[in-house]
C-alpha cells in the first residue's frame, strides 16, 4: 500500500492489485448463521486465552451486535468496549422504537 506524506501535492495511484481486489459496493451481503458467529466468537476467544492482551468477543444477544472487550487480565475489569453499553442500548431504543412505529401505522 502507498501512502503520501501529509500535505503531498498530488495522491498516489494505487497499484493494479489494490483496485482489481476491491469489493463493489453494490454487492450483496453474505448471510452469517448466527451458530456460525458463536463458533466463531468461542474459537477466537481460546486463541486469545493464552495472550496477555485482554482481548474478549461476545454477541450481544438482544440486538446480535458483535461485541469486543478490552480487559485487565489481573482484576477482569474492562478497560473499553466496542460498541461501548451506552451505544448497545441506543440501538436497543431504536429498534423498539422502530417497532411502535410500524405498530401505529399497521
Amino acid at each position: 500500500m502507498l501512502i503520501s506524506p501529509i500535505g503531498a501535492s498530488s495522491p498516489q495511484p494505487r497499484p493494479a492489485t489494490e483496485t482489481a481486489n476491491a469489493v463493489p459496493a453494490t454487492a450483496p451481503a453474505a448471510v452469517v448463521d448466527n451458530k456460525e458467529v458463536e463458533r466463531a466468537v468461542k474459537a477466537a476467544n481460546r486463541v486469545l486465552e493464552s495472550s496477555a492482551s485482554g482481548i474478549e468477543f461476545s454477541v450481544d444477544r438482544s440486538s446480535g451486535k458483535t461485541v469486543v472487550r478490552i480487559t485487565d487480565k489481573q482484576t477482569r475489569q474492562v478497560i473499553r468496549q466496542i460498541p461501548s453499553v451506552e451505544m448497545l442500548e441506543i440501538a436497543r431504543a431504536i429498534d423498539r422504537l422502530q417497532g411502535t412505529l410500524l405498530d401505529q401505522v399497521g
